[in-house]
């Protein structure tokens, strides 16, 4: 599987997904993920065993040290559910998983070391030493981002389409369990 290159800032999401976007769509697509991940109401929200479950798939199905499920903002990634990691949040700017968030692609690195995105990131460089990082978009039934679905270890391993399709399967399941919670609030409004 090939890593994805992802860039990170504006005019660089124009040709990091399939369709090419302007600055002015980039600019709407982050406003109307922003709005869709207001929507779920999620940020912040505490623990649940949900998603706890499945960060210990992640982990157990992998066998890396870190599994996370996040929700990524306009300037943090928010971890509804992490295993491995004694944070629940890191800003935007400094997370892998902007890359994935930006392409909204699945975004494999063997070894980041080796990866000049990575090679200088403190939590490369430093604590926790990542040095496997696949992440995937949590891509709601409308197709809105609103966060990733991430295994990460401190060794470097290969990650094939098989192990890529079950990461994928996970996030799927990760937003089921969002879209239910979504049409329960809404339901129970109506």
């Amino acid at each position: 599987l090939v890593t994805v290159a992802c860039p990170t800032d504006r005019k660089a999401i124009m040709t990091a997904n399939s369709t090419a976007r302007s600055i002015p769509d980039a600019d709407r697509w982050e406003s109307e993920r922003l709005a869709a991940l207001q929507k779920y109401d999620v940020l912040d929200s505490p623990r649940e065993e949900a998603f706890d479950r499945i960060t210990r798939l992640i982990q157990s199905i992998f066998g890396v040290k870190i599994g996370i499920v996040s929700m990524i903002d306009g300037h943090r990634q928010w971890y509804k559910s992490v295993e491995g990691l004694p944070t629940s949040q890191a800003e935007r700017k400094d997370t892998f998983c902007k890359h994935s968030l930006a392409s909204g692609q699945p975004v494999i690195v063997s070894d980041a070391t080796l990866d000049p995105r990575f090679a200088d990131h403190p939590s490369v460089i430093g604590e926790p030493h990542i040095r496997f990082y696949a992440g995937v978009p949590l891509r709601t039934d409308d197709g809105q981002i609103l966060g990733t679905l991430c295994a990460i270890d401190c060794a470097t391993r290969e990650f094939g389409v098989r192990e890529t399709k079950i990461l994928e399967d996970l996030a799927q399941m990760a937003i089921g369990e969002l879209e239910l919670r979504q049409r329960a609030t809404t339901d129970g409004l109506t």
